[in-house]
């Protein structure tokens, strides 16, 4: 299977629906920006984290604690690749925590 395609909808004050903009989105779209074959998505209040089947996690969002990107603290407006080689993700509003396929489970963000 190719996985399941993203769709963003609703509020976007941090850049949550990750349309490059932070005005609300009244309908769900497809998520742009993308790459095809999400396989898991996880989501807390005001950042995104998607999982593909390559095992890439791509976020955006709220990044005030460096919860999407660590190089940066500014609102991630578009689906921006974090890393590569996991097995799970978790959106914890002011963190995220990943799972490696090595089983390790790696954190970023303000626990």
């Amino acid at each position: 299977s190719s996985g399941i395609n993203a769709e963003y909808g609703g509020w976007s004050a941090d850049g949550q629906t990750g349309t490059e903009t932070t005005e609300t989105a009244r309908y769900f779209t497809p998520v742009t920006n993308l790459p095809g074959g999400v396989r898991e998505v996880s989501c807390c209040g005001d950042s995104v984290l998607v999982r593909t089947g390559e095992g890439e996690v791509w976020g955006w969002g709220n990044n005030e604690y460096h919860q999407v990107s660590p190089s940066t603290d500014m609102q991630v407006l578009s689906p921006t690749r974090i890393m590569s080689c996991v097995s799970q993700v978790a959106a914890g509003g002011s963190f995220s925590i990943f799972l490696s396929d090595s089983g390790e489970v790696l954190q970023c963000g303000y626990l």
